[in-house]
């Protein structure tokens, strides 16, 4: 093999290195693009659920067990909400009313699944006008906000995506 040939497969090598380089790159690209749209849906998913769990409790402790609230006066006060005494804020078995989501962050782990995922909740009263606005007193509208995001295994991402959703109850009494 001459000079000419050595170059020529020298170049060739070069060229197929960057070649290599690029798909494997975009590869990993594609990979990662997958991994957070499984996020994505996990995390819907796993608000989805906690909403329809709330939906099927009661407004207030004051209406467990189909009790007809007589006044605003009787339900739970602000500073209150949260989860009652007797319950697990760890199993949501044990709830019995939508403001016990008042608390801190649960984690999951889904079946089937090595990702771990944390929700955060919120539950205040809110205005039957502006559904977004916080208020102060026991209103015949609640909100339950949901936050949740994958907390392992890390992934080395500058961020992780955070799914919010939320829901409001009303209390109607026929």
């Amino acid at each position: 093999m001459n000079t000419g040939q050595t170059l020529l497969t020298v170049c060739a090598f070069i060229l197929l290195s960057v070649i290599l380089q690029n798909f494997y790159t975009n590869m990993n690209n594609v990979g990662n693009t997958v991994d957070e749209g499984q996020d994505g849906i996990m995390a819907t998913s796993i608000n989805a659920s906690y909403a329809e769990i709330a939906e099927n409790l009661a407004f207030d402790n004051a209406s467990v067990g189909g009790a007809v609230i007589g006044n605003i006066a009787s339900l739970t006060p602000v500073a209150s909400l949260g989860v009652d005494v007797g319950e697990d804020k760890k199993d949501l078995k044990t709830f019995d009313d939508v403001d016990d989501f008042n608390l801190d962050t649960l984690s999951r782990t889904p079946i089937g699944s090595a990702r771990t995922y944390c929700t955060s909740f919120r539950v205040y009263y809110t205005d039957s006008v502006n559904f977004a606005l916080n208020k102060g007193a026991p209103t015949w509208w609640k909100r339950l906000d949901m936050k949740t995001w994958r907390t392992a295994p890390t992934t080395g991402m500058d961020h992780i995506d955070t799914v919010k959703m939320s829901i409001v109850m009303g209390y109607f009494n026929f």
